[in-house]
């Protein structure tokens, strides 16, 4: 009985270490992207669309009708993600849709960040992206270790509600990976967005690389 009361401990912590592992494997593809010095100018121009759709989405809320959009909240991200006031006249705001708003955003991001390109230089330019997103992703990858260790250290507790804190696990955790991922993507974009030329840029790693009690 004993020995099967500790195999069970140990397969609850083997599959807490799943979901780590498994997330792990998606930031540490993206940290090895960027210490091997790749180009990630395709996959920030990816980047800059998915922020572009979250702006989007709260300027447009529940509302169907343009003249109701949040006018006040799309100047204000579009500031602060981008650093960008990005004006619409009268007649385009009383017919404009989400779609065509979207594309209005990323036409005007994407011209303002060809500009850059050609002010900071192409290679500065790539050095720039990998600075950035790898402090952004070390930093956020830390943050995001702690609260999932703070989830585990109370998901027990759920068993006595009837669910399976393995389950609950996975999925709060999930979801917390997904809200992780959208932030680097809104921190990144912005940090680049708000870049100014200086020298001496430098790739450092914020963290080393770890891994959970079963890795190698």
């Amino acid at each position: 009985r004993i020995e099967g009361r500790n195999f069970d401990i140990r397969k609850h912590v083997l599959q807490y270490d799943d979901v780590m592992n498994q997330q792990r494997e998606v930031i540490y593809g993206q940290r090895g992207k960027v210490l091997d010095g790749e180009n990630l100018k395709d996959y920030i121009l990816s980047m800059i669309g998915a922020v572009a759709q979250k702006v989007v989405k709260s300027t447009v809320g529940d509302s169907q009708y343009p003249e109701d959009y949040s006018w006040e909240t799309f100047k204000l991200l579009m500031i602060d993600h981008f650093g960008l006031v990005l004006r619409l006249d009268d007649e385009k705001i009383k017919k404009i849709n989400p779609d065509e708003l979207q594309r209005t955003i990323i036409e005007a991001t994407h011209a303002a960040y060809e500009k850059k390109e050609r002010d900071f230089g192409g290679e500065s330019m790539r050095e720039l992206e990998r600075v950035v997103l790898l402090q952004v992703v070390d930093q956020k990858w830390m943050d995001h270790i702690d609260a999932m260790d703070q989830l585990r250290t109370g998901i027990g507790l759920r068993a006595y509600g009837q669910h399976d804190p393995v389950i609950e696990y996975k999925f709060e955790g999930m979801d917390m990976f997904d809200e992780m991922i959208a932030s680097i993507k809104e921190d990144t974009i912005k940090l680049i967005f708000h870049a100014r030329q200086s020298k001496g840029i430098k790739r450092e790693q914020v963290a080393a690389p770890l891994f959970a009690s079963h890795g190698e």
